[in-house]
């Protein structure tokens, strides 16, 4: 991140012919080579405490720009690859790899990607009447942009919200709402980014990539050339959990993929897919992780 006093790359964001949404007016250029969004949940009558509305996943290409007022919700803006200029609060940045812009409720803001360059990001759209008492108390309201902190717990969130896709059960909104406090929770004191060996880093990727295999943490300490408590300490340390949450975590998202994508299989057939030898235990697990049944939580996914 650095901070720019050139505003003039932000000539090219348009101030004419308008689009609203609600009450938001906002300004646009589309140009991008890929675009996903992820439909998390919208409110109908009764006004929620707090919740993550839309995740977006976006490649932007040179010249890509928006300029926004009057909106009632926050967005989350984290760089992935490239680069992005923003604005907000008469401040200007160059933002980087690694760094966020926080789009604040009822502020003027926009972006621009670069001319020649390019931008992979990732956003939040958040709702919610504590949205606004939650930004004064953790003093994230005064913040225009995030730079330096370990990103993993931000890229957790945000995959682990894109399970909760097309779910309008009050489970999916509790478990979309504590996903919300967490990241704005983090947001507000993040851990800043230390250096991950790579071997540990190459652990991590082999347990992603081998979820039928049982990975005790022994085996794992073993293949790491460690003790299980000092390779405990490491995870801790580095992705702030144990390998056998984050084993957890990987096959509970591996399982919800499948639900979505292969409605065919059998909950045994999966659950062997994904490491377990059991289904029964498959399936209590998956309950205590989304809060409901695997079939529960297939009857409310539409197939792809």
């Amino acid at each position: 991140m650095k901070k720019w006093k050139d505003f003039s790359v932000f000539r090219s964001v348009p101030n004419t012919f308008p689009e609203t949404f609600g009450r938001m007016i906002y300004y646009l250029r589309r140009s991008r080579k890929a675009y996903a969004t992820h439909s998390l949940y919208f409110e109908k009558k009764v006004r929620q405490l707090l919740y993550t509305s839309l995740t977006t996943e976006v490649h932007l290409l040179q010249g890509a720009c928006f300029r926004r007022k009057n909106a009632s919700y926050l967005s989350v803006e984290y760089i992935r690859e490239g680069a992005l200029f923003v604005r907000q609060r008469d401040e200007a940045f160059r933002l980087d790899p690694g760094d966020l812009f926080l789009m604040q409720p009822d502020l003027e803001g926009e972006f621009v990607v670069p001319e020649p360059g390019y931008c992979k990001k990732e956003s939040f759209s958040i709702f919610g009447t504590l949205l606004p008492a939650l930004l004064e108390q953790s003093g994230l309201g005064k913040i225009n942009v995030i730079s330096g902190i370990n990103p993993a717990p931000i890229h957790r969130i945000f995959q682990h919200l894109g399970t909760l896709e097309g779910m309008q059960t009050p489970a999916a909104l509790q478990e979309n709402s504590q996903l919300t406090f967490e990241l704005l929770y983090y947001l507000s004191s993040p851990v800043y980014l230390t250096f991950t060996p790579k071997k540990l880093l190459d652990l991590r990727a082999y347990m992603e990539n081998t979820l039928e295999k049982e990975h005790s943490v022994q085996d794992l300490a073993r293949r790491y050339g460690c003790t299980p408590y000092h390779l405990t300490r490491l995870f801790r340390h580095y992705f702030h959990q144990t390998p056998y949450r984050m084993l957890i975590e990987f096959r509970m998202k591996a399982a919800a993929e499948i639900l979505r994508r292969e409605q065919e299989l059998s909950i045994k057939e999966m659950s062997e897919r994904v490491g377990y030898r059991n289904a029964l235990n498959f399936s209590t697990e998956f309950k205590k992780y989304f809060g409901m049944s695997p079939r529960e939580y297939q009857k409310y996914l539409d197939p792809i």
